[in-house]
């Protein structure tokens, strides 16, 4: 079961790696992050089950979302994303 939850942890990184948006990027990251960090703890095999599940739902928006906005990529970089040379 722990293969199967850091394979889904980084996937979900994997994939929201993908949003073209800064801030979406981040959140995102921050939010999984966060998440899995909140939850190491949890030792109820129902409670873990459910929370497995929620984060697999998550992970079908994340593709969803990251496919839309690949499609509407407009290729505007903030400034923080532009590497300096």
């Amino acid at each position: 079961k722990h293969k199967a939850v850091l394979s889904l942890y980084k996937v979900m990184l994997r994939e929201s790696e993908k949003f073209t948006d800064f801030n979406y990027r981040s959140y995102a990251l921050r939010r999984i992050k966060d998440g899995f960090r909140a939850n190491s703890k949890l030792t109820e095999k129902a409670l873990i089950d459910a929370k497995i599940q929620h984060a697999k739902e998550n992970l079908s928006i994340i593709k969803r979302q990251t496919a839309i906005g690949q499609l509407f990529n407009l290729n505007t970089k903030l400034t923080v994303e532009i590497p300096k040379h």
